[in-house]
C-alpha cells in the first residue's frame, strides 16, 4: 500500500493522506524548503531557491517528530484522531525507519492512549 505524507513548512502545516493539521512547529527545518513529501520508502523535497524539481531523499529519521506532532495535533482536531489511527500512523513511521520494526510494533500494539503513541521513541 501507497500512502503519502507531506509537510509545509512554511505554514507549520503536516499532513497523513487526507488529513492534516496545523499549528507542527517546523522551524527546524530549513528555510529554503517548500515542501517535503514522504511516499512509504522515500521522499521528495522541492526548494523555494533551486530549479522546480523535486529532490529525492531516504532518510526518514528526521522527520519523525513532525509526525509525532501530527499526532499530538490531531488529538484536538473537530474530529480528533482515534486510537486506531494514532497506531496506524506510528506503525508506518516504524516502517519508514526501516530495519525490523517488529519489537516497536509489538509494543505500539499494546499501547492504550494516543499520548503515548505520540511520545514513544522509534529513532
Amino acid at each position: 500500500m501507497r500512502w503519502s505524507w507531506w509537510i509545509c513548512p512554511w505554514d507549520n502545516q503536516v499532513a497523513i493522506d487526507d488529513a492534516s493539521v496545523m499549528g507542527v512547529d517546523c522551524s527546524a527545518i530549513p528555510r529554503n524548503v517548500y515542501l517535503i513529501w514522504w511516499y512509504g520508502e522515500e521522499g521528495e523535497i522541492l526548494y523555494k531557491d533551486r530549479f522546480g524539481i523535486r529532490e529525492p531523499f531516504t532518510d526518514f529519521g528526521p522527520l519523525v517528530r513532525y509526525f509525532d506532532a501530527f499526532i499530538r495535533q490531531a488529538q484536538r482536531a473537530k474530529q480528533p484522531i482515534t486510537l486506531a489511527q494514532a497506531k496506524f500512523v506510528k506503525s508506518r513511521m516504524v516502517d519508514a525507519v526501516g530495519g525490523d520494526g517488529r519489537i516497536h510494533k509489538n509494543r505500539i500494539a499494546d499501547m492504550t492512549t494516543i499520548q503515548e503513541i505520540a511520545d514513544y521513541k522509534i529513532t
